[in-house]
């Protein structure tokens, strides 16, 4: 059984392009016209502020768990790039109480910087390929169209305990330091 996937759709033939909608539609579930509007105009660049001061709980909202992981590996010594709103608050806080511009103070703030361009910018184009990449692999493993719809369904979507978990815990530890008083730009823990 051949199943019409994302290589053999021809982009130039509105029924094939409307046929890869509808299956990343069915991928991405949840506020998929956000998606499929940036699908049908690839060449925009968006920007989305919410993506950006939340981060990596939003790459494992939307179950890209590889990116969160390398994006989270890439900030581990300055796990306030985790969720960029914390160290922005960090920051605008201990600036207040001491202005410090030092080298180090870039050099602790650049993680979270790329964190937030990263999912500012360019976070449609990322879930998009995303769910290419996953839409393929489904389909390369799927045996039959029950098989392969029910697999959509499961590997796309959103994710809701993982997010709101780290939320929850870079939260309670960002109001522990702000209880002990210790502010230092970048550097959440």
């Amino acid at each position: 059984m051949s199943l019409p996937i994302l290589d053999d759709i021809d982009f130039e033939n509105e029924d094939e392009f409307s046929e890869k909608e509808i299956i990343l539609e069915k991928f991405i579930q949840r506020r998929s016209e956000i998606y499929i509007s940036h699908l049908r105009n690839r060449k925009s660049i968006t920007f989305d502020y919410l993506k950006m001061l939340i981060g990596i709980p939003w790459l494992f909202y939307r179950k890209m768990y590889w990116v969160a992981l390398l994006l989270m590996f890439i900030g581990f010594e300055n796990k306030s790039s985790w969720m960029p709103i914390f160290s922005i608050l960090d920051i605008i806080a201990s600036t207040i109480k001491k202005p410090d511009f030092s080298l180090s103070f870039f050099f602790n703030s650049a993680p979270t910087a790329f964190t937030m361009i990263i999912c500012g910018f360019f976070n449609k184009e990322i879930y998009l390929r995303h769910s290419e990449e996953s839409i393929q692999k489904i389909k390369n493993r799927s045996p039959n169209i029950v098989h392969f719809n029910h697999e959509l369904k499961n590997k796309g979507g959103i994710e809701g305990i993982i997010p709101c978990m780290l939320i929850f815990i870079l939260t309670g530890l960002f109001l522990i330091r702000i209880q002990s008083g210790s502010f230092n730009p970048g550097l959440l823990f």
